[in-house]
């Protein structure tokens, strides 16, 4: 298969169609070859406006990997090898290579997806060992993923999960390989105009008002200054080794927005009949979208909307937490 190569600087270019494209055509034939676990577009989706739920049970199936015995989680926790660090992996889902200067990104098919061209970018597992966790660095690679977002454009974002934190604050990231999760669907979240608050140089800052999950959202047409900005809120929480979750968007207005949730410690949650949801979940949820794993689950929702929504509101608030600074 073709791999697409790509060149972030400079930047400013806009929506490239050509990747859109390109993306396209590696989906399609990485499915006529087999490399996803499933069809996502057999998967069954219900809507509870605002929330969207997903029925995923080929989802459970995908790696897990804890840190090693006596090693207790943090987003600090050093890189262990996982499924990324194979080149088999990188052969056979890539479909597009993006370059920003020493920077390198795989872009590859999400062999457990959520919905149709639903994608990852990947640092090769070649990488000084101290850039691989599932942890930002710092705000140069937060740019790098926004001027993707930015060539890509409108549907596409992005989310970054990181690793678990160490009061026990989750995020829903499996593996301790630095990755963002890429959709291209119009999140439920990004139609809610935002509330803005205050603007210092080119970077708004504001929320998106009566979401239930906490949250500081910025807004900029300037990756740059929108990725230092971001950086410093990102900073606070990892200073706390503390779980967030980072989503990036390109907006038709033809700026792009982040918006970052500090994440609290959250249990499963029980459900009538001894159902459970697990309470480690992502970004993806945090914005609206709901990937359920069990079929029983999906039912109970289907059967009970009203207390669906209720519950998965009730839970944003809980596991996540007011931004510090």
């Amino acid at each position: 298969m073709t791999v697409a190569r790509l060149d972030l600087t400079p930047a400013g270019t806009g929506p490239d169609p050509r990747l859109r494209s390109a993306l396209e055509a590696g989906w399609k034939s990485g499915l006529d070859r087999g490399v996803l676990a499933y069809d996502p577009l057999e998967v069954e989706v219900f809507e509870v406006p605002p929330l969207r739920f997903y029925c995923l049970p080929g989802r459970e199936t995908r790696p897990r990997i804890a840190p090693p015995l006596g090693e207790s989680h943090s987003l600090r926790r050093p890189h262990t090898a996982c499924p990324f660090d194979g080149g088999e992996f990188i052969k056979r889902r890539e479909v597009l290579r993006a370059r920003r200067g020493n920077r390198l990104y795989h872009l590859t098919i999400n062999k457990f997806p959520v919905m149709p061209l639903h994608f990852l970018a990947v640092r090769p597992a070649d990488d000084p060992a101290e850039s691989l966790p599932q942890r930002l660095q710092g705000p140069g690679e937060i740019e790098d993923m926004m001027l993707l977002a930015e060539r890509l454009g409108p549907p596409y974002h992005f989310f970054f999960n990181s690793n678990q934190g160490a009061d026990g604050s989750r995020s829903g990231s499996s593996v301790n390989h630095w990755h963002f999760q890429i959709f291209p669907d119009e999140h439920l979240v990004t139609r809610r105009p935002p509330e803005i608050l205050g603007r210092e140089g080119g970077v708004e800052t504001g929320r998106i008002a009566d979401w239930p999950a906490c949250h500081r959202l910025r807004i900029s047409k300037d990756a740059q200054a929108l990725a230092e900005e971001v950086w410093k809120d990102v900073q606070r929480v990892d200073a706390a080794d503390r779980a967030y979750n980072l989503q990036l968007t390109p907006r038709k207005e033809g700026d792009l927005l982040a918006v970052l949730f500090p994440r609290a410690p959250v249990g499963d949650e029980i459900l009538p009949g001894g159902l459970t949801v697990s309470g480690d979940f992502g970004g993806f949820e945090l914005t609206g979208g709901v990937a359920l794993s069990s079929r029983e689950v999906f039912g109970w929702v289907k059967a009970h909307p009203g207390e669906a929504k209720a519950l998965i509101f009730e839970r944003m608030a809980r596991s996540t937490r007011e931004p510090a600074g």
